[in-house]
């Protein structure tokens, strides 16, 4: 299976992900900025929100064509939207004109993540779909976090003319689209897609238990990451915090934790999903757990005060880092999982629906941030997310429970 063909098309899917990632990652980090003075935090967290509310109403659909028509089709497509709404940005700060904008971006990131991640379901064979899933995750997520690092810099250089990134993100989506037309192949796209998709082959897809368990964790983690990118923002722009610096608490920790998505990749290949999934869950509710732990220490109970008791104690810091380096083992394993248990004809609808949870997790987020700290303050934004991490570990033990009761019947 690597052979030349093969090689190039998940570089190209890869390099492509990695740019269309970083310009709206970009956007991400720019667009607090952008409308600090024009919007409340409550709108700023609508228009934040339309994009996963439109992905996650439009993804099925999506996922479907992509059964029908091929990955490819659907993946263009996505990456030339992606591009106009990036384009669209720079040119209002009309609240409303910004929440439709933001809504085709999110149909854009749904047609994005949906074909690439099918494409590696279609290709990756069993003994190396952890390491392909890892791969993936790091080039999606990298640029996530290469886009907050740049739109710092770009906050800081077109202070006076924000509408700049946007264009310069627009361009780079554009590129990345010219990539994967002339590099990405599907050599077996008749053995992938479906001529007929009713809705029994949906309900199917959409109702297995095993699908479910899978994609329910996902919910949780995106409301939790929806939280963070959308309250962080907000508050560093309150507390008057370069956006370099932003860019680089968000960007920097992400970086160093992406570092690990390929080796946990490899490690789900050879020693099995379950174990490398119990690690990233652990790690993710032991960070978040430690988190709240330092803010409920901080005698301010807000995001300064956090900042200040995790610098100041290198025990509490040590933790953060060890756990943060621990949930990575989560994506990979979870994803690599979803896919050895996608139907062969059924990897777009699949995909669709892990599509679906992370944008309502997207969508659920940002407006509960915003809510909770206006009514309860930062600690109780953090005591939220950790609630959410522990339903992913209530999912993560039932989907255990029920490999188990497989293995025994």
């Amino acid at each position: 299976m690597e052979n030349n063909w093969y090689i190039k098309m998940l570089s190209a899917l890869y390099l492509s992900t990695f740019i269309i990632r970083l310009c709206f990652g970009v956007i991400l980090l720019v667009l607090p900025y952008y409308l600090k003075h024009a919007v409340s935090d409550f709108m700023f967290g609508i228009i934040w929100s339309a994009s996963p509310f439109a992905e996650m109403f439009s993804v099925m659909l999506i996922g479907i064509a992509v059964d029908k028509f091929g990955r490819k089709k659907v993946l263009l497509l996505g990456l030339i939207t992606g591009a106009i709404s990036l384009f669209l940005y720079g040119l209002t700060r009309n609240a409303y004109m910004l929440i439709v904008i933001n809504a085709f971006h999110g149909i854009a990131a749904a047609s994005i993540l949906v074909s690439s991640l099918a494409l590696v379901a279609d290709y990756a064979g069993a003994n190396s779909r952890g390491r392909e899933m890892g791969a993936f995750d790091f080039a999606n997520l990298f640029g996530w976090f290469s886009g907050f690092l740049i739109g710092g810099v770009l906050v800081s250089a077109y202070e006076q003319n924000l509408s700049i990134p946007f264009f310069i993100a627009g361009i780079l989506a554009l590129i990345a689209c010219g990539y994967a037309y002339f590099l990405i192949r599907e050599p077996y796209l008749h053995k992938f897609i479906a001529r007929e998709i009713t809705p029994r082959h949906i309900i199917s897809v959409i109702s297995s238990k095993q699908i479910l368990l899978l994609v329910l964790p996902w919910l949780m983690l995106y409301i939790i990451i929806g939280v963070i990118l959308s309250f962080f923002s907000m508050e560093s722009a309150k507390i008057a915090m370069p956006a370099t610096h932003l860019a680089l608490v968000l960007g920097g920790g992400g970086t160093v934790f992406l570092l690990t998505q390929v080796f946990y990749g490899k490690l789900s290949d050879r020693y099995g999903r379950m174990p490398v999934l119990i690690t990233g869950t652990t790690g993710i509710l032991v960070l978040i757990g430690t988190i709240v732990f330092a803010i409920l220490s901080s005698p301010e109970k807000n995001v300064a005060g956090l900042i200040s008791v995790i610098t100041g104690n290198y025990a509490i810091l040590a933790i953060a880092g060890v756990s943060a380096l621990l949930a990575g083992a989560f994506g990979p394993s979870a994803l690599a999982s979803l896919a050895d248990e996608c139907p062969e004809k059924g990897k777009g609808m699949t995909m669709a629906l892990y599509s679906i949870v992370i944008s309502a997790g997207m969508t659920i987020g940002p407006p509960c941030a915003g809510y909770i700290n206006e009514h309860a303050g930062n600690s109780a934004v953090f005591m939220f997310m950790f609630l959410c991490a522990g339903l992913i570990v209530l999912f993560v033990v039932m989907r255990y429970l029920d490999l188990r009761r497989g293995r025994k019947n």
